[in-house]
């Protein structure tokens, strides 16, 4: 009976040490946070996304004026440069580049952050519910960090989006910066107004991060595999393996 109690308490023990030590693992992946994926994920969305400006205006005009632009994308970009310039091609540049650079800083940024947090979390939960288990987990824990990454992405990009539509299709706004035409937008109809659209953006973002970020990692992971295994001869993993080498191919890929 003693030794039962022996064994039943030492076992409790290590359960809670376990626990104790995955919750702690959350902690400080939070603590150690590499800020690359913030500026790489913000700087490549603001480019990408400010080279296809007029792209965006001639989408929003055809959008916003159906009854006017009703001819094709390609008329409708005919028909802006005769009747508003060149330079309408470039409407809402600045909200473009600031908001979708703080979207890709976070989409990717958060991401990557939220990642191992997940992953602990849930081997913490597991372990706790399955006495134990060790289930692998990973998939959960991207698909969370990306639905996390991808709405809040989503929440801040929403009001540049606002301030970008309503200068490509107002005409009172079309030559404010996005400095004056945020507290246009504010004085006039509100803070409100700057989110009416983020149940859109949500539905698209969001699936959008989940498929886009979730999958990345699966061919990266695939790619990390062959290519290393091809230069030392072993597998090796984003995880661990020939460490150098899947540093040089994370950022390669």
């Amino acid at each position: 009976l003693v030794s039962a109690d022996v064994g039943a308490a030492a076992a409790a023990a290590a359960a809670a040490s376990t626990a104790a030590t995955k919750s702690s693992s959350a902690l400080s992946a939070l603590k150690s946070i590499d800020y690359r994926y913030f500026v790489a994920g913000g700087v490549c969305a603001a480019t990408s996304h400010g080279i296809t400006t007029p792209v965006d205006v001639v989408k929003t005009k055809m959008q916003a004026r159906p009854e006017v632009y009703d001819r094709g994308m390609t008329r409708a970009f005919l028909s802006i440069l005769k009747t508003d310039g060149p330079s309408a091609l470039l409407g809402g540049l600045g909200p473009t580049v600031v908001g979708y650079g703080i979207e890709g800083a976070m989409k990717f940024g958060v991401y990557e952050v939220m990642k191992p947090v997940f992953k602990n979390l849930l081997d913490f939960v597991m372990s706790k519910l399955a006495n134990g288990s060790t289930k692998d987990l990973t998939a959960a824990a991207y698909i969370a960090a990306s639905v996390v990454a991808g709405a809040v992405a989503s929440v801040l990009l929403c009001p540049m989006e606002s301030a970008r539509i309503r200068m490509v299709t107002d005409d009172e706004y079309a030559n404010k910066s996005l400095m004056s035409a945020l507290p246009a937008l504010v004085k006039e109809d509100g803070v409100g107004s700057l989110f009416d659209g983020l149940w859109a953006m949500l539905s698209k973002q969001v699936p959008y991060t989940m498929a886009k970020q979730v999958s990345f990692d699966i061919v990266a992971g695939m790619l990390y595999a062959f290519l290393g295994s091809r230069s030392t001869g072993a597998p090796a993993t984003a995880e661990g393996g020939n460490k150098a080498v899947t540093d040089e191919l994370k950022w390669i890929v």
